[in-house]
């Protein structure tokens, strides 16, 4: 198993395919998904992950309206404003900076409200 975060783009990308295909199984992921990040990302070089996968385990709470995710993720989502991705060990970790990926799930389920 994984033992230091390295799984963590599997693992997300994994959460945004069901979130797009299948929301019961998104959901039933979730609490796996922070159980591996309460468990694994430890340390400043993966606070950034962690603030993400915080804010997608919210979504299910919030019935996946924007709104709502915005003002209950406040904290995490402003934690990645103010900490952009950099050259560092984090910048392999994120495919697509996770403050930018926030902006299109927003997006779309902003698409699915209207």
């Amino acid at each position: 198993t994984d033992k230091r975060g390295d799984n963590i783009n599997i693992l997300i990308a994994e959460l945004l395919i069901y979130l797009v295909r299948d929301r019961d199984k998104f959901i039933d992921r979730v609490a796996a998904i922070r159980n591996y990040s309460y468990r694994y990302l430890q340390g400043k070089e993966t606070q950034r992950a962690k603030s993400f996968i915080k804010i997608l385990c919210l979504m299910p709470a919030v019935d996946f309206h924007p709104a709502a995710l915005k003002r209950r993720a406040k904290k995490s989502i402003a934690y990645l404003e103010k900490n952009p991705v950099s050259m560092g060990s984090n910048f392999a970790i994120e495919i697509i900076p996770f403050d930018r990926l926030l902006g299109m799930l927003l997006q779309e389920l902003q698409q699915k409200v209207a």
